[in-house]
């Protein structure tokens, strides 16, 4: 009993850590992809639709209260961090990893860690880019209210 009480301590710390450190997310290649596309500056923006980006930790959850699903789109970040959109579907299930969205020097979204959170970013600006309609979407993005400050 003795001999296995160190053991099952060992592995219970290797399993903790290692889900800590597993912040990539995304293959060498995806991010090698996501990190050419360029941020699209000049591209008009199309009435904002009712769909709101809420951070929920370390992911971002987007709420379509709109009657339509949004397909094969660029879900950009601080117009910084980009992620390849497959469907968002009406309602509130679309739960996406920050950690997936790169930058252009290949480097996920900070979003800390359990020692380390005052590395983590602010979501800021959210916007839906659409590359066949050439067309960019402003997302509602309330502020994080963990902190709870003068004005809240």
């Amino acid at each position: 009993m003795k001999t296995t009480l160190p053991i099952l301590l060992l592995l219970i710390l290797t399993a903790f850590f290692s889900v800590g450190c597993a912040s990539m997310a995304t293959t060498p290649q995806q991010r090698q992809e996501l990190a050419a596309i360029p941020y699209p500056a000049d591209a008009q923006y199309a009435p904002n639709p009712d769909i709101v980006a809420q951070r929920e930790g370390h992911n971002l959850r987007l709420i379509n209260r709109t009657p339509w699903e949004y397909t094969d789109i660029q879900l950009w970040i601080n117009q910084q961090y980009v992620k390849r959109i497959d469907t968002i579907k009406i309602g509130t299930n679309n739960l996406y990893s920050l950690e997936t969205c790169i930058n252009e020097f290949e480097q996920p979204f900070p979003t800390g860690t359990f020692l380390k959170p005052e590395r983590s970013f602010p979501v800021v600006l959210t916007e839906l880019y659409d590359p066949i309609s050439e067309k960019r979407y402003r997302l509602n993005s309330p502020p994080v209210r963990d902190d709870p400050g003068l004005f809240w």
